[in-house]
C-alpha cells in the first residue's frame, strides 16, 4: 500500500489522542522506514526490514499544530484533547519531535532556513511603496489595477457555489413545509439542512480565502504596498432591481 493509502486507513490512534497530521507523521516515517531498507537491500543482501515494535517511538507535530503564545509553545492533541505546553523563548518552529533519547525525553524543534533567508532578502530590499485600486464585483471577485496591468480574480467559481447554496435552501424548505413542524422527518430535514448549508459555507470560504490570497501575493509581488476598495457595504440597501438582479447584488 502506499503512504496516502495507509494515512487514509490509519488516520488517527485507536484513542484518539493524536493530531490528525502526527498520526500521519507515524505512517510517514514507517514508509520511510522500508524506502530505506530497500535501497540499503541491494548492497546489502541480509539487511533486514524494520519489525521490531519499538517501546519509546517519537512523536512529531507539523506546523498545523504548532503554536507560540505568550512565551509558550503550544502543541495540539487534536480538538477533544488537551494541548502539550512548554516554555518556549524562541521563533516557531515549522516541525517539532518529543522522543527517547536512552535516558529522558528530549524535544528536538527544526527550522527552515530558507524561509529565514527570503525574510532578510525582503527586509534589506527597499520597498517601491506603489498604490493599486481595488474594484469589487459581483461576476468577478476583484478587478486590481497598479497604473500598469489589471489583474482579475475570477468568481465563477464562487458564484457557482452561490446559485447552488440558494438553490438547495429553496429546496428543503419547500420539502419541509410540507412536513409538521417538530415531527421527526421536519427535524430530519433540519439537520440535513443545517449540515449541507454548513459544508457549503466552508467551501466557500475556502475559495474567497484562496482568491484573496493569490490576489494579494501577487500585487505583492508587483512592489504594492497600499490597497485601495471602494467602501459598497451598503450599497445592496439602494438596490432597486428585480428579484434576479438583487439576489446578485446582495
Amino acid at each position: 500500500m502506499k503512504p496516502a493509502s495507509l494515512m487514509r486507513w490509519f488516520p488517527n490512534s485507536p484513542e484518539n489522542e493524536l493530531h490528525a497530521h502526527s498520526a500521519d507523521a507515524v505512517v510517514q516515517s514507517f514508509c520511510a522506514a522500508l524506502k530505506s531498507w530497500r535501497s540499503r537491500r541491494n548492497s546489502d543482501p541480509t539487511a533486514k526490514p524494520p519489525k521490531r515494535r519499538r517501546r519509546y517511538f517519537k512523536v512529531i507535530w507539523k506546523s498545523s499544530a504548532i503554536r507560540v503564545r505568550g512565551g509558550k509553545l503550544v502543541l495540539s492533541n487534536g480538538k477533544t484533547n488537551p494541548p502539550v505546553v512548554i516554555s518556549w523563548a524562541w521563533e516557531t518552529p515549522v516541525q517539532v519531535e518529543i522522543g527517547w533519547d536512552g535516558k529522558q525525553y528530549e524535544l528536538r524543534a527544526c527550522y527552515d532556513l530558507s524561509k529565514r533567508q527570503a525574510e532578510r532578502k525582503e527586509e534589506e530590499t527597499p520597498k517601491a511603496g506603489e498604490v493599486a485600486g481595488v474594484d469589487l464585483g459581483e461576476v468577478h471577485l476583484a478587478v486590481a489595477h497598479d497604473g500598469k496591468e489589471t489583474f482579475i480574480a475570477n468568481g465563477r467559481l464562487l458564484r457557482s457555489q452561490r446559485r447552488y447554496q440558494n438553490k438547495l435552501k429553496g429546496k428543503l424548505s419547500r420539502l419541509m413545509a410540507r412536513k409538521k413542524r417538530g415531527s421527526r422527518w421536519w427535524k430530519r430535514l433540519v439537520r440535513s439542512k443545517q449540515r449541507q448549508l454548513a459544508r457549503l459555507a466552508k467551501q466557500m470560504a475556502d475559495i474567497l480565502h484562496k482568491q484573496t490570497t493569490r490576489l494579494v501575493s501577487t500585487l505583492q509581488a508587483r512592489g504594492v504596498q497600499t490597497v485601495v476598495i471602494g467602501d459598497i457595504r451598503d450599497i445592496r440597501r439602494s438596490a432597486q432591481y428585480n428579484k434576479v438582479a438583487n439576489q446578485k447584488i446582495h
